[in-house]
């Protein structure tokens, strides 16, 4: 398991992302969103969009169009993540 805070550090890190599964926040205050990391990974597919905007219709279309799911941050906490 990995995590990064800064998107652009993990945008350049040699991590073999074929059996990866990303969570992302959509806010990740920088010049990159979640949403932009996801699909400049090609990881649509393999990643949650993590945020408090779960709601905003604008951002459920861009997900959407993307085929990226969102989790509401509101939710995280009854979530079970067990590293295998």
């Amino acid at each position: 398991m990995h995590f990064f805070t800064d998107p652009n550090e993990f945008l350049k890190s040699n991590i073999d992302l074929k059996h990866a599964f990303l969570f992302s926040d959509y806010d990740l205050q920088k010049d990159k969103n979640g949403l932009d990391v996801i699909r400049v990974t090609g990881m649509e597919g393999r990643s949650l969009l993590v945020t408090g905007m779960a709601f905003d219709e604008n951002l459920k279309t861009k997900a959407h169009r993307s085929n990226v799911r969102i989790i509401d941050k509101a939710l995280l906490s009854t979530i079970d993540i067990i590293e295998c």
